[in-house]
């Protein structure tokens, strides 16, 4: 029996010895917070403006012709031609114009014009909101000091934005144009009414000087009026990437800020239909429609505010300006630009940390 009681006493004096020791007790470690952190936001971009210009285009058939007798003349209200004598004496009854203001009786002249457009008319619009949204990843490389004494952080991030924008204009608009104005002697001449065509064989018609005795060209300012529609629409894919702070300002607030560069993938469709009248010569319609593709280089500056509602999940909003260079898009003479000078993002969405 003694035996016995020996040997249960060795098999259970090792247990025993064991579980009195407090070296024995194993205690875990809280794992490392991740340094990552991503973030899905509505991130409109505000106050981005169009430019429309090279609008207003009207153009006469007719080019005009160099000074001297013996050559047929075409304008916009008339026309004097070479008539079936070769304009024998400088004279030609092959001629014809349109309205009674063209002849001025003090003068004895008559006066026959043409007109072409400078398409100088253009019009600016801003879209104060383009939807948008965008996904971030940033990376938290080190701490950060701070004034109130709660540890702060420094990192890089990355994001990647999709921005809608689509601007309208169809505002009545006026372009200057040029006017060139042949003048004729009628001296002794008896015009007929205004509306009178001459015929190249005749017989008989009245006949006139067939050679202008001078020329004035004129510009005339926001003399051609300008109704349509212009349309720009943009789909804009803009990488951004650079550092950033952030700083604890209460136990659930921090306070952020970022700066960086930016590449925008840009592809844009302008579409316009235009009308240009010239009063007392006619309406001419224009149209086009064309569109580009561009990498528009950038930089942005911003700062938010995060609320961290778990250690895992904050809600975050903020505002950065962002600019760009601009965009453009020809066509048929009209040109449609976007510019960013002025124009900034708006976000609000959420952050994990995993």
């Amino acid at each position: 029996m003694k035996f016995t009681h020996a040997l249960a006493f060795v098999a259970i004096s090792p247990c025993l010895a064991f579980a009195g020791s407090p070296d024995a007790v194993t205690i875990e470690s809280a794992p490392a917070a991740s340094r990552w952190s991503f973030g899905m936001s509505f991130a409109p971009l505000m106050n981005v403006k169009a430019d429309f210009s090279g609008l207003g285009s009207f153009a006469s058939p007719f080019a005009p012709q160099p000074l001297g007798g013996l050559q047929n003349y075409n304008y916009d209200d008339g026309f004097v031609r070479i008539d079936a004598s070769d304009n024998a004496g400088g004279l030609t009854r092959y001629w014809g114009y349109e309205n009674a203001s063209q002849y001025d009786p003090g003068a004895d002249t008559l006066a026959f014009n043409l007109s072409n457009s400078l398409n100088t008319g253009k019009a600016g619009e801003t879209e104060d909101f383009s939807p948008g949204i965008e996904l971030t990843a940033a990376y938290a490389m080190g701490d950060l000091a701070t004034i109130s004494g709660r540890p702060g952080k420094w990192g890089l991030r990355g994001g990647m934005q999709y921005v809608d924008i689509t601007i309208r204009n169809s505002r009545s608009l006026t372009s200057d144009f040029v006017r060139v104005t042949d003048t004729y002697d009628t001296t002794g001449v008896l015009l007929p009414g205004a509306g009178y065509e001459g015929t190249f064989l005749g017989p008989g018609g009245t006949l006139i000087n067939d050679a202008p005795i001078g020329r004035d060209i004129t510009v005339i300012a926001d003399g051609a009026l300008i109704t349509g529609s212009r349309d720009l629409e943009v789909d804009m894919l803009n990488f951004g990437f650079g550092p950033y702070i952030e700083v604890p300002i209460s136990n659930r607030i921090s306070f952020t800020a970022e700066a960086g560069i930016n590449l925008a993938l840009t592809y844009g469709e302008y579409e316009f239909e235009s009308s240009t009248t010239i009063v007392g010569v006619g309406t001419q319609a224009s149209s086009g429609d064309d569109d580009e593709l561009k990498i528009l280089p950038g930089a942005y500056a911003g700062a938010g505010v995060l609320w961290h509602l778990t250690d895992g999940f904050s809600l975050q909003g903020s505002a950065r300006y962002q600019y760009m260079d601009r965009f453009s898009v020809e066509a048929n003479d009209s040109e449609a630009s976007l510019n960013f000078d002025g124009a900034f993002v708006l976000s609000v969405g959420g952050v994990w940390n995993f």
